[in-house]
């Protein structure tokens, strides 16, 4: 049972870091200037390649082997579609700042002349949608919850009857550092979220914050909270409950 458990365990651990060689080799050596591209930074898994005619830019101390993943695997969540999709059109520039994964399901979106800045430590969970038609900032260290949606463009252009102006389409999204996004949330356009920012989950959020360590929830997003900020073990897996709060349950079950 042990040599099971332990062969059981290798092979989850090997079949986390599997990629796909030709389609990353291609997508490294297209995008990435030579001593950068020779380190294979960037690992795409199950990823397709829609357009390629957009710029990929690495702006980090160091260049390492692996630090982007995109289409990785998920070991928590059971993900429906497994394919990531990578639109990158004319001109338009996709930036990472350092380390960075994309879980598989993850889609991206990027329109032309668009620039998309992705911090140091920045992850995104299955089924997540990134589109960036105009700018789309994210700081260090901030994480997306499975099926979130980021936009920077509100697709459809309205207009005002009574003034016979047009709505603005595009509009920026910032959001800062150490920042999470929960799980099914949107980020719509215009939004300005500050540092230490917790997005609840099922969230709509269009709000420009001043203020952080706020706990935003709600359709539209609202402040429900102050003073909260992410934990060493806001990642670490599954969550345990506290033995203590077991003997309090009430079950005839226990």
């Amino acid at each position: 049972m042990k040599l099971r458990y332990y062969l059981k365990k290798k092979w989850k651990e090997w079949d986390s870091r599997r990629f796909s060689l030709i389609k990353t080799l291609y997508f490294n050596f297209h995008y990435l200037p030579w001593n950068q591209a020779r380190k294979l930074p960037i690992h795409l898994r199950n990823v397709k390649l829609k357009n390629t005619n957009g710029k990929i830019i690495i702006d980090a101390k160091e260049i390492k082997y692996g630090m982007i993943k995109i289409g990785a695997k998920s070991r928590n969540f059971w993900c429906p579609n497994e394919t990531s999709t990578l639109d990158l059109a004319g001109r338009g520039k996709l930036v990472f700042l350092g380390n960075c994964i994309m879980r598989r399901g993850t889609h991206i979106r990027l329109g032309k002349n668009a620039i998309l800045e992705i911090g140091n430590s920045f992850s995104a969970a299955s089924n997540c949608n990134i589109v960036c038609f105009y700018h789309v900032v994210f700081g260090e260290n901030t994480h997306l919850g499975w099926d979130t949606t980021v936009m920077d463009t509100s697709w459809h252009r309205l207009k005002d009857v009574y003034s016979n102006q047009y709505m603005k389409l595009f509009t920026a999204v910032k959001v800062g550092a150490n920042c999470w996004i929960g799980a099914k949330s949107s980020v719509l356009p215009g939004t300005k979220l500050p540092d230490n920012t917790i997005v609840s989950f099922g969230s709509v959020v269009n709000i420009r914050l001043k203020e952080q360590n706020m706990l935003l929830g709600g359709n539209p997003a609202k402040v429900i909270g102050e003073g909260y900020s992410l934990t060493e073990e806001s990642f670490n897996g599954y969550p345990t409950v506290p033995k203590e709060q077991l003997l309090r349950r009430k079950s005839k079950y226990n």
